[in-house]
């Protein structure tokens, strides 16, 4: 695999892993603003049921009557408000409606029968919830104030044991949606913001790398095929590590082209070189061909003597033989002549050598 895509899958997993992260985040979200939601309604709940145990109080320390004290507590608690216009009730175990604020008409009435849109009986699982643990939450659906469409509710109750009864109070969460909804969206743009600068960033990161890195095998692979032009230099970029493979690379190049230019440099020389060697070598043909040439005069002229003077000796030894037929004494002439036959005879033999080596000199020559 190369680096190119090792870098596209780490990138991909980084944003994958963004995304992923966003998505638990609005999950966990949803679950804090619900939480939230419900440990409010019990704090709420734990309120109304202190002031429940003061008016016991009040009827145990003071004389009241249970009478005047449930009523005391049913005024207290049916003006008490929060976030607006929610409120607390009050039911017992049957359960029966003591006190309901927004639906006084319910006062007094059995729950048994009520039940939600979902056909949820709400009180009488209220009731069943404190019987077993003393509190808890009940989830269900109920119109808001003023409005007749149910919507979803949370509520916490709790009992009052010395009284029978059960208070509670529920928050809408049909609101939590819409919270919810406004955190999906302030949570989605943050992560295009998010997205669009790790892409930015990412995308100057893989340019920066890889940008050097192309040019640099581009450059190589010119080199090695051969029609590579040993001029070009890669920018150095600012980032450290490839302005450091960068720089290293520009001064190898540079070392490249400087051995090239001095084999260049011999290669002339050499070629210089080559071309006095030839010329010497055509001069000394010449000269070759000249001596040649003189040495085939010379045997020429040695021949033509030779043939010269052996002439001049069957001269001689005819001579000599006219005057050796002659006989008897003679004047001085012919005894000088007598020597001078022997002196050309012995000539002759010592010329018929030298013609012997001239005539083998020829054949060599020839």
């Amino acid at each position: 695999m190369s680096l190119k895509n090792r870098f596209r899958i780490v990138v991909g997993v980084a944003m994958l892993g963004l995304l992923v992260l966003a998505g638990f985040w609005l999950t966990m979200e949803r679950s804090r603003i619900l939480s939230g939601k419900r440990e409010k309604v019990k704090n709420l709940v734990e309120t109304a049921h202190s002031i429940l145990a003061e008016c016991y109080q009040m009827q145990q320390q003071r004389g009241v009557s249970q009478a005047e004290a449930q009523k005391q507590a049913i005024v207290l608690l049916k003006n008490l408000r929060y976030e607006g216009d929610n409120y607390f009730w009050i039911n017992d175990f049957h359960p029966t409606m003591v006190m309901h604020p927004k639906k006084p008409q319910l006062d007094g009435t059995d729950l048994t029968g009520f039940k939600d849109p979902t056909g949820k009986a709400l009180f009488v699982e209220m009731a069943a919830t404190v019987r077993s643990n003393g509190a808890g939450f009940a989830a269900y659906e109920w119109p808001r104030p003023g409005m007749t469409k149910p919507v979803p509710k949370i509520s916490y109750v709790q009992g009052f044991a010395p009284w029978g009864w059960i208070v509670g109070t529920g928050v809408y969460v049909d609101d939590v949606d819409a919270i919810w909804r406004r955190s999906a969206l302030e949570a989605a743009a943050i992560m295009a913001v998010l997205l669009l600068l790790m892409a930015a960033t990412s995308i100057s990161a893989y340019t920066r790398m890889f940008g050097p890195l192309e040019r640099m095998v581009a450059c190589m692979k010119d080199v090695a095929e051969g029609e590579g032009d040993l001029t070009k230099r890669l920018v150095v970029p600012p980032d450290k590590e490839v302005a450091e493979l960068a720089g290293w690379f520009n001064t190898f190049m540079e070392k490249v082209q400087t051995a090239l230019a001095a084999v260049a440099g011999s290669d002339q020389t050499l070629a210089a070189a080559g071309q006095q060697i030839a010329i010497t070598s055509r001069q000394q043909k010449h000269s070759a061909e000249q001596q040649q040439d003189q040495v085939c005069q010379v045997a020429t002229a040695m021949n033509r003597d030779g043939r010269n003077g052996a002439a001049n000796l069957r001269k001689l030894e005819q001579r000599g033989s006219r005057v050796a037929k002659g006989g008897g004494h003679c004047p001085s002439r012919r005894r000088s002549g007598g020597r001078n036959a022997f002196s050309y005879a012995h000539h002759r033999r010592l010329r018929g050598t030298d013609g012997r080596k001239s005539a083998g000199t020829r054949k060599t020559v020839g």
